[in-house]
């Protein structure tokens, strides 16, 4: 269902941060639903959804970071993030697997 995004995204965690990203997932707590358990709110080490907002800003300068998130696999429009998330853990455990 969000396979395009999530690949989308994660070419966007390659090119801007390198491995750094893939390592720093604590696939127990990961939750897209929630800021500083999401994809970048654990790159980042998130401590409020403000912090989460600062780091979106760096991805998408001069974009609809909501739009920039959606489009990247970051958030979900409908609010399905339980299978957002899952779709991420199947995502990063098959990255982990090829490293």
């Amino acid at each position: 269902m969000f396979k395009e995004q999530i690949e989308v995204g994660a070419k966007l965690l390659d090119e801007k941060l390198g491995p750094v990203w893939l390592e720093r997932q604590n696939l127990e707590i990961l939750d897209l639903g929630h800021a500083c358990n999401c994809i970048i709110g654990q790159v980042y080490e998130c401590k409020s959804g403000n912090d989460y907002c600062i780091s979106l800003d760096t991805f998408f300068p001069d974009q609809d970071i909501f739009l920039a998130s959606y489009d990247h696999g970051f958030s979900t429009p409908d609010d399905d993030f339980e299978e957002l998330t899952e779709e991420w853990k199947d995502y990063i455990e098959e990255r982990r697997e090829q490293s």
